[in-house]
């Protein structure tokens, strides 16, 4: 199953009338983990937006090709908070398919909706579309996980309009989102944006939430957005009618694709989605700062079956490296191989975990050139996936044969 062929909603939400809401206000603890947030103060969805938004290097050498099924490649990697800070104006969504939990790949849908409040259905990296089950959601501060600015910032690029929810904010983009690059100018299913919601002396009144929950933005109704109850939905007017104009010129910074801010970490997540922005990633040497083996090495633990990727050497940033595994690993783990013929470096191998869920390999972006790189490609899911399940193929487990 791949995530850019998810299934489309049969229904959509629309909305044409701008809306403020206000509810109680509650004191944010700051990066808390499990901390309790509440909508806050005049939290405003996109109010005023259509009147003010409407209106308006070298990519590196391909190193080496596939190596075939199988191999000892570590998998995984690390999604510290941060990244870059774009350009633009409200709040940033977008990105690649999700993965795990509500994202069930092609043929499937997008669920997110309906069950309890609890906690126990919910995907800390794919907000859900029920806006019963949002606020537990967010109160279990599943974002704070995220790719996230170090604190609050202001924002004042473009045109005044579409800073319609002040500018001084703080936002985090999911994993999928992080690491995506929209090369066909949209950003896959799945992707996610929190946007924590400041006055100008500081004071957090609430955040807002968006989504992309199909794979064709559909003029906006393929995202759902969340201000509150009372203000959620699919398509709505008052968002989409600001969001669309993202990227489109300087008054509208940002990353296109209803995106205005996307928080990425070059550093520890490598791109996914343009194979060609991948290769150009791994020419910078991002991750030789990662925790690597000393040297490359022959390794022939196993079956002689999994080492189809003969003598290499294994990088693996600081979530992979530093996550005990329990059940599956994180958003976010990555690895690098070198693969050497020899003494000649012929290939580097990239797998990026970028959901919750590793779904049955489809939760995996791979690299292997710029001709086999995508989500769940089988020539290298159908080695992987039997990693640490018997002496004959040792390992860490989900996906990942070796890491340091």
């Amino acid at each position: 199953m791949s995530y850019h062929d998810l299934t489309q909603f049969d229904a959509h939400l629309s909305r044409d009338v701008c809306v403020s809401a206000t509810t109680e206000q509650h004191s944010k603890p700051r990066a808390a983990k499990g901390m309790r947030l509440r909508t806050a103060a005049s939290v405003l969805i996109c109010a005023l937006a259509i009147g003010a938004c409407s209106d308006s290097d070298d990519d590196g050498t391909n190193i080496g090709a596939n190596t075939g099924t199988g191999g000892d490649a570590a998998t995984g990697g690390d999604s510290g908070t941060g990244g870059d800070a774009a350009t633009g104006g409200d709040s940033g969504t977008g990105g690649d398919s999700g993965t795990g939990g509500t994202v069930t790949g092609s043929g499937g849908e997008f669920t997110g909706s309906g069950g309890s409040t609890g906690t126990d259905d919910l995907d800390p990296q794919i907000p859900p579309t029920d806006p019963a089950k949002m606020q537990a959601w967010i109160d279990a501060g599943y974002y704070e996980d995220w790719e996230c600015e170090a604190e609050p910032t202001e924002k004042t690029a473009g045109d005044t309009g579409i800073h319609v929810h002040g500018t001084l904010n703080r936002v985090c983009s999911n994993v999928l989102l992080a690491a995506s690059r929209a090369a066909d100018g949209e950003f896959p299913a799945g992707v996610a944006a929190v946007k924590e919601l400041y006055t100008d002396d500081g004071q957090f009144t609430g955040v807002v939430v968006s989504v992309k929950a199909e794979a064709d933005s559909a003029d906006g109704d393929g995202w759902y957005w969340y201000g509150n109850e009372s203000v959620e939905g699919f398509g709505i007017g008052e968002c989409t009618g600001c969001h669309s104009a993202a990227g489109s010129d300087a008054g509208h910074p940002g990353a296109g694709d209803y995106v205005y801010f996307q928080v990425t970490n070059d550093s520890e997540l490598p791109p996914v989605g343009d194979p060609a922005a991948l290769t150009a990633w791994l020419n910078e040497d991002h991750y030789k700062a990662w925790n690597c083996e000393d040297a490359a090495t022959e390794k022939t633990d196993g079956a002689p079956g999994i080492h189809a990727h003969m003598t290499n050497r294994v990088c693996t940033n600081a979530r992979l490296t530093n996550t005990t595994l329990d059940g599956e690993w994180p958003a976010g783990v990555a690895s690098v191989k070198e693969v050497f013929s020899g003494s000649n470096l012929v290939s580097l191998d990239v797998a990026v975990k970028v959901g919750s869920s590793s779904e049955g390999g489809d939760g995996w972006y791979w690299y292997a050139g710029e001709s086999t790189a995508g989500y769940g490609i089988s020539l290298c899911t159908g080695c992987h996936a039997a990693a640490a399940s018997d002496d004959e193929h040792p390992g860490a487990g989900d996906y990942v044969y070796f890491r340091n």
